[in-house]
C-alpha cells in the first residue's frame, strides 16, 4: 500500500504549492475541497469495483480523487504566476529556502510525535492504536480541519498583507485578540459538548458490527481526553500564522520540538496510569 501511495508525494508537491497560491490571492475554497474530491472517488471506485479488486478499490479511489484535485487547484493557480527561470542567487529565494527547510522540520517533528503515540499505543491493550486513531479523527482533527485550521488559512494572507503595509502592531495585536475571543468563546462550548455527549455521538457513527460497547467508552474517553486540547491548539495555530506574516518560521520549529519532547514524556507517564488516554490527554 506504502509503495502505491507514492505517487500522492508528487500529487501533494503540486497541491501544495498551489493551495498556497490559490491562499495568498483569497480565494480559500478550492484547497478545502480536496476531502469532497476523494472521498467521491473512493465511494464511486468501491461501489464499482469491491466485488473485482476488494480493498485495493478504496485504494485505488484514493489515487483518482487526490489527483483530480491535484489538477483542479493547479489550473486554477495557473494564472497567478508563469513557469519560468529560478534565480539561485535571488535573496528572496534564499530566505524562501530558509523559511521552506525551517517549516519542514517543524513538521517532520510533529509528525514525529503523532508517530510516538502510535508506538507508545501499541504496547498497551489490544485495539489501543485503534482506539487512539478513532479518537483523533472525531475530536483532534474533526474540529482541528472544520475550525481551526480553517480561520488560520483565512487569517494568514490578511496578517501578511497588514505586516507587508507596515500596519501598527497595535492594530493587529487587537485583530488577534478579538479573533482569540471568539474562537475560544466557540470551543468552550464545543469541550462540553463532547463532555456532556460524546459517548451518544461516538455510538452514532461507529457503534455497529465489530465495534462494540467497549470501543465505544474507549473512544469517547480518547475524543473528551483530545477536546481539552482544543482551545490550545487554536492559540498556537493563530500564533503560528503570526510569526509566518513576520516570514519567521523558526521560532514555531522551535516551539513545536519543545512540545512534542513534553508530549512524548508525558505520553509515557499518563498512558501506564490511564492507559490510552493518557497519550489523548498528553498531546491537549
Amino acid at each position: 500500500f506504502i509503495i502505491y501511495l507514492c505517487p500522492v508525494i508528487l500529487f501533494t508537491a503540486f497541491s501544495g504549492v498551489s493551495n498556497g497560491i490559490l491562499d495568498a490571492n483569497s480565494s480559500f475554497i478550492p484547497s478545502k475541497l480536496l476531502s469532497f474530491f476523494f472521498s467521491t472517488a473512493i465511494i464511486v471506485s468501491v461501489l464499482l469495483l469491491n466485488k473485482q479488486l476488494g480493498i485495493n478499490a478504496m485504494l485505488i479511489g484514493f489515487l483518482i480523487g487526490y489527483g483530480i484535485h491535484t489538477f483542479f487547484v493547479t489550473i486554477l493557480a495557473k494564472k497567478y504566476f508563469t513557469i519560468g527561470k529560478i534565480i539561485k542567487n535571488d535573496l528572496s529565494f534564499r530566505r524562501l529556502i530558509k523559511n521552506v527547510l525551517s517549516l519542514v522540520l517543524g513538521n517532520s517533528v510533529v509528525e514525529l510525535g503523532h508517530l510516538t503515540d502510535k508506538i507508545i499505543a501499541s504496547s498497551l491493550i489490544t485495539g489501543s492504536v485503534s482506539c487512539l486513531c478513532y479518537g483523533q479523527i472525531v475530536s483532534n482533527d474533526l474540529v482541528n480541519a472544520v475550525i481551526i485550521t480553517s480561520i488560520g488559512t483565512v487569517l494568514l494572507p490578511s496578517l501578511t498583507k497588514m505586516v507587508a503595509n507596515n500596519c501598527d502592531g497595535k492594530v493587529i495585536a487587537e485583530r488577534i485578540t478579538a479573533i482569540l475571543n471568539i474562537i475560544l468563546t466557540l470551543l468552550v462550548g464545543i469541550i462540553c459538548l463532547y463532555i456532556v455527549e460524546g459517548e451518544d455521538f461516538i455510538k452514532l457513527f461507529f457503534e455497529r458490527g465489530n465495534f462494540v460497547s467497549n470501543a465505544t467508552a474507549c473512544v469517547t474517553d480518547v475524543a473528551i481526553c483530545y477536546a481539552f486540547g482544543f482551545g490550545f491548539i487554536a492559540i498556537r495555530e493563530i500564533l503560528t500564522k503570526v510569526h509566518y506574516a513576520y516570514q519567521d518560521t523558526t521560532t514555531p520549529m522551535k516551539n513545536g520540538v519543545i512540545g512534542i519532547v513534553i508530549n512524548i514524556i508525558l505520553s509515557l507517564v499518563f498512558s501506564r496510569i490511564i492507559g490510552v488516554a493518557g497519550v489523548a490527554l498528553a498531546t491537549s
